[in-house]
């Protein structure tokens, strides 16, 4: 999970660098605002990724010490 999680990050951000973010600053004006959109919703997607894995990082700490049961009853 670890090894596709920073493979995808790293690949979300060479997109950002080298594919969309030429094309939002390009001489081309009809592709400014895809480049701009692909862009912003890339690095959404990104953030919210990390977003998650820190949510899932503390809630296992959380487990670790002893402080969260690890199964919720119903």
């Amino acid at each position: 999970m670890v090894f596709l999680s920073i493979t995808d990050a790293e690949r979300g951000w060479m997109s950002v660098r080298d594919n969309f973010w030429p094309m939002a600053v390009g001489a081309n004006p009809a592709l400014h605002f895809q480049g701009y959109l692909n862009s912003v919703v890339t690095v959404i997607m990104m953030a919210c990724v990390l977003i998650i894995f820190a949510a899932a990082g503390r809630r296992w700490m959380r487990v670790l010490k002893g402080k969260v049961p690890q199964m919720l009853e119903t």
